[in-house]
């Protein structure tokens, strides 16, 4: 590959560079007529919060991906994983390029995963057929299915000494969201929406890039976050390719409706928008800006 020379002269040839060529091509790249990569020229995020008692709260985020048409692949594949090699592996070794990854605390997530998505994910997408037009499929329940351990492979490559085990996959079929007398030619919309219930204490959320994304927003809707009584302050971090001004960075800000994150910029597998919370005690100060 003429990517892979160039680098080895610009990085040398005994440093491993495969990390940088995955994060720009959205995949591994081997595949000629690029079916194993994918790259978002447009996504959007919006992430709600609903507090549920003291101690939990309900996240709903709801993200769609704009492709320059991802053809001749109709597999979404979502991974889960407890292990940090594991989720770099996926990364980079994975088949298919449409997919997700979540890197889990411990094992009672990694178990919750799968039930988690038969109960509550949501799967749109827009693709082309032969008739060359662009179809729509609204967000609907998806039918996919958990992959078995013998089967693994058909999804990602994983070295021998890697443990299986702490590894879960969901693969979802985007051919049976379309019309059944059409044959999916190129994927040009995929948009999703999943729950998941965690810790109000953990006092954050993040969203991570997949694969190369030009992130137009990411809207954080709080309403629901605070309990009555409870007054809560917010601060944004964000790494992306383009430094520019985000709200609410390097400075916690009392808001009670939505935080509107105009990101433009690409962002590559390992950036990242967190918002973090934290509830506010006694007679201390709140800055709340113009416009909030």
């Amino acid at each position: 590959m003429v990517l892979n020379a160039v680098l080895a002269r610009v990085f040398g040839d005994k440093v491993g560079h495969q990390e940088v060529t995955t994060a720009l091509l959205g995949g591994g790249g081997r595949d000629p007529a690029g079916r194993d990569t994918a790259v978002s020229k447009g996504t959007t995020v919006e992430i709600r919060f609903e507090r549920i008692d003291e101690t939990a709260c309900l996240t709903e985020i709801t993200w769609s991906h704009q492709f320059s048409g991802v053809r001749n692949n109709h597999h979404f594949v979502m991974f889960a994983t407890t292990d940090a090699e594991i989720f770099t592996l996926v990364n980079n070794e994975r088949a298919y390029p449409l997919f997700e990854a979540w890197r889990f605390e411990n094992e009672d997530q990694l178990d919750a995963f799968v039930p988690g998505l038969k109960d509550g994910l949501e799967v749109g997408i827009s693709y082309r057929a032969a008739d060359a037009k662009l179809h729509v499929v609204d967000l609907q329940p998806a039918p996919g299915e958990e992959v078995a351990l013998r089967d693994y492979d058909q999804f990602v490559k994983m070295p021998a000494w890697v443990d299986r085990q702490n590894l879960v996959i969901f693969h979802l079929n985007l051919d049976d969201l379309a019309d059944p007398d059409h044959v999916v030619d190129s994927i040009e919309r995929l948009e999703l929406r999943a729950s998941t219930v965690g810790s109000f204490d953990q006092h954050f959320t993040t969203w991570s890039a997949p694969h190369p994304c030009f992130v137009n927003k990411i809207v954080f809707d709080v309403r629901q976050l605070a309990r009555g009584g409870e007054t809560l302050i917010y601060q944004i971090v964000a790494a992306t390719l383009k430094t520019s001004y985000l709200p609410l960075r390097g400075t916690w800000t009392h808001v009670v409706d939505e935080i509107e994150v105009n990101v433009n910029s690409w962002m590559l597998p390992g950036h990242a928008v967190t918002l973090l919370w934290r509830p506010v005690y006694g007679a201390e100060s709140l800055y709340e800006p113009d416009g909030w």
